[in-house]
């Protein structure tokens, strides 16, 4: 009943809905999904450490990797100091039962905490080398992106912040986040998983297992933190840990909140089953109608005809120029462009023309740098080139570590030789510079020795997880037999 009332509260608390039916952030709703199972696996890891825990964990936190940069930023700070506390407390209990003595108590605390930490520590080292192969070169090549692009403007944190008031609110818009008490948006924590969560005070001392009492004292106090973290009053630890600012919005916190809220929650129907009286079918029928009927009405998305036409790349260009959007620079591009020949061309068109390189910027006349487009696709272009003397091709193409240009021996020939690929102008385009002579152009993008290096982590450690389940399935089929 605990689990499912829990569940429950998880699924309808009001930001929950609000990802998926205002926001619509896909990616976000995603990663929420594996709130619950991280910390739920790697409490496994601590309490009944076996491999099937140790794969879940991993497996599980991997995914969240994979999901959402900021809820990854905002939760992993979360996770730890989850697992400092699982850590501490059980050592502390088992040292405890293992000897009266305080200098011998100390030593059974180290070996004990030491013991409990293994497996949630090879938990988390082997989630991050599944997700390596994502997180490892974002970590070493964020710096060739322009920052300021994602925490400026609209998403500067100081504009975000969420007013006392709103926690409690029943306000429901569709609009934005917005500088002041007037958002657009809801920031209520929900009727019902905050009433469970007061509740959730007197039920600590009905509980009878000190393991649950201790969860449910731990997620009280990291509601009451997370909730001040979102006020204005916290910006000094903002300013404090820079990186959690590329979580753009404090109110995004909301994400922490909801696995605090369902916790607790659940905790009150699991004092009430700790007495050894089963709630009433009826009592129980009762919450979830409550629980679910209490977001019921914000179970609705609001369908308006979007301004700039139906979906398409042309309406996606027409978005990014009169929402102020125009995101995407990398750290060569010193002037943002507002709008380009290739918009247009994609605004007229309704798609993206094939030639990427920009013909204005060959030399006059153009027999002598004469090019034809004969193959390209996503992270590829090939030319036909003919140069009288040497020049540069324009790419209408950001620069970004990874793009290597050849000379072709034919239209299927091998390389013959590599040529320099530089950033062009203040718009940081790929540019090449040509040789003179008949040839055929490869430019590419390539991966670089931190992605090649991260692409062959996330193999070793895929193939660490088959590992430790065959060897799980086969010491399950010796015992058996």
């Amino acid at each position: 009943t605990a689990g499912l009332i829990a569940g429950l509260l998880y699924v309808y608390v009001p930001y929950h809905i609000l990802d998926v039916y205002v926001r619509g952030a896909f990616a976000e709703s995603v990663a929420l999904v594996f709130f619950p199972l991280v910390l739920w696996c790697f409490y496994e890891t601590v309490e009944s450490p076996r491999p099937v825990a140790l794969l879940g964990a991993a497996l599980s936190y991997a995914g969240l990797v994979f999901s959402h940069n900021g809820l990854l930023l905002l939760f992993s700070p979360f996770l730890g100091i989850y697992l400092v506390f699982l850590v501490l407390a059980k050592s502390w209990q088992d040292a405890g039962q293992a000897t009266s003595s305080r200098g011998e108590w100390w030593m059974l605390m180290g070996k004990s905490t030491a013991r409990n930490a293994s497996m949630p520590v090879v938990a988390l080292v082997l989630g991050f080398g599944l997700s390596a192969v994502f997180w490892l070169p974002m970590a070493a090549e964020f710096k060739y992106v322009r920052l300021d692009q994602w925490l400026g403007g609209y998403y500067d944190y100081r504009d975000d912040f969420v007013y006392f008031f709103q926690f409690f609110s029943p306000f429901w818009g569709y609009g934005l986040s917005r500088p002041g008490p007037h958002d657009e948006l809801p920031f209520q924590i929900g009727a019902v998983p905050l009433v469970l969560s007061v509740l959730s005070i007197a039920a600590v001392a009905r509980l009878k297992n000190q393991v649950r009492r201790r969860m449910v004292l731990f997620f009280q106090a990291a509601l009451v933190v997370i909730t001040f973290l979102m006020l204005a009053a916290s910006v000094a630890f903002w300013e404090l840990l820079p990186i959690v600012i590329f979580a753009q919005f404090p109110w995004r916190l909301l994400a922490l909140v909801m696995p605090c809220v369902a916790f607790l929650g659940g905790s009150v129907m699991a004092a009430s089953d700790g007495n050894g009286k089963r709630p009433a079918a009826v009592a129980t029928l009762a919450l979830i109608v409550l629980v679910i009927f209490g977001s019921y009405s914000y179970l609705s998305p609001q369908i308006i005809e979007p301004a700039e036409g139906p979906v398409s790349l042309t309406g996606m260009m027409r978005f990014m120029e009169s929402s102020d959007q125009m995101t995407g620079s990398v750290a060569w591009t010193h002037e943002v462009p507002q709008w380009s020949s290739f918009a247009e061309h994609v605004t007229i068109e309704g798609e993206a023309p094939d030639l990427k390189v920009d013909l204005g910027s060959l030399p006059k006349p153009r027999r002598r740098l004469a090019i034809d487009l004969r193959d390209t696709g996503t992270v590829y272009h090939k030319l036909w080139v003919h140069a009288e003397e040497e020049g540069r091709i324009i790419f209408d193409i950001f620069y970004y570590p990874g793009w290597q240009a050849y000379v072709l021996t034919g239209p299927e020939g091998k390389i013959e030789r590599q040529l320099e690929v530089l950033p062009h102008g203040s718009l940081g385009r790929v540019s090449v510079w040509v040789p003179v002579g008949e040839y055929y152009l490869l430019l590419r993008f390539e991966d670089t020795p931190v992605r090649v290096v991260s692409r062959w982590l996330s193999w070793l450690s895929l193939l660490a997880v088959f590992a430790v389940l065959g060897w799980q399935i086969y010491w399950r089929r010796k015992s058996r037999g």
